[in-house]
């Protein structure tokens, strides 16, 4: 992986991303430490912003340059009026994303302890009603953009059947498994990229431990095998990213910040994965880049609110050395 020297900068070819996924509104309170269970602890400042895996990653990928459409659903209040807004002003196609009457937009409830580290909890709301059938009538929309882009805060049909018309219009598909649902195991059998964090490929592969890189590896390994995914990129936070395909296995080092907040981060270098990707480059670079951006957005407030654009990531990325990648 490149270190800082002789980096590709990206041409920025007109690929078109189409993102599917969740709109959440991230309601975020810091305080000194997380409360244990029946705790009430003091918060040190609370404040909203645009959120759910499905917009922050279509957030990152803009962010980058990116051609993206996002569809989705919301609800028909003010918090969804204000999505349709903010995703036009991040300069994402936001014509998909529907409005559902007698309905709430989701929420993301979040904890930020002053280590970065944070506690979660979703209400999908309007997410939980964006259908199969929503996605077959917008078979016309993936059968004209380059990859689709999809995370499971929706349900697992609408997921299956996204990855379905994909795959039937020979589009590359990326799939951020996060939060990890019983999808139909073929639903992933055969697609291109294939994203969990740590947590997500130990439910995934069913291994009772990964305490060590060789436990990570064979649990890769066991996952592109029993869901034929043609390549394999585990986030693993500061021990960087994995990335297998049968073919091989290669560790890439992460890059080293003072981490502010983690919220989101995962959804940044997923956004930014895809926009490398359909650059063109090499998987060492597309990689590299990715967790660039994703560093950087771990050093600032927020989910969204936090992500790089591109100059940012390409002046951080030739700043910033980091260790050789190494093949297992």
């Amino acid at each position: 992986m490149a270190g800082g020297q002789g980096i590709v900068k990206p041409n920025r070819l007109m690929k078109k991303l189409l993102v599917v996924g969740s709109y959440n509104v991230d309601l975020i309170s810091m305080t000194d430490r997380l409360p244990a269970p029946g705790e009430t602890v003091l918060g040190s400042s609370f404040f909203t912003c645009p959120g759910g895996k499905g917009a922050n990653q279509a957030v990152a990928a803009a962010k980058m340059g990116q051609d993206t459409t996002f569809l989705a659903k919301v609800g028909a209040d003010s918090f969804g009026a204000e999505a349709v807004q903010f995703l036009k002003k991040q300069h994402i196609n936001a014509d998909l994303v529907r409005q559902e009457q007698g309905c709430k937009t989701g929420t993301a409830q979040i904890i930020v302890n002053s280590q970065g580290e944070n506690i979660i909890v979703v209400s999908p709301g309007a997410n939980n009603l964006f259908s199969s059938d929503d996605m077959m009538s917008n078979e016309a929309v993936i059968s004209e953009v380059d990859a689709i882009l999809v995370q499971f805060e929706i349900p697992k049909e609408t997921i299956e059947t996204a990855i379905q018309l994909a795959k039937k219009h020979n589009k590359t598909v990326i799939v951020n498994p996060a939060p990890v649902l019983d999808l139909d195991q073929s639903a992933l059998r055969g697609i291109d990229y294939l994203t969990p964090n740590e947590h997500e490929l130990k439910l995934l592969s069913k291994c009772a431990s990964l305490a060590s890189i060789q436990e990570i590896k064979e649990a890769g390994m066991k996952v592109i095998r029993e869901y034929s995914v043609k390549n394999l990129i585990v986030t693993l936070g500061s021990k960087g990213v994995l990335y297998q395909s049968e073919e091989k296995s290669v560790l890439y080092p992460s890059f080293k910040v003072n981490a502010i907040d983690t919220s989101g981060a995962g959804d940044c270098f997923n956004g930014a994965f895809s926009y490398f990707l359909l650059q063109g480059l090499s998987m060492d670079d597309v990689v590299f880049y990715a967790s660039a951006a994703a560093a950087l957005s771990v050093t600032r407030l927020g989910t969204s609110s936090s992500y790089p654009d591109l100059q940012e990531v390409m002046t951080f990325a030739s700043e910033h050395q980091i260790e050789e990648s190494r093949l297992l």
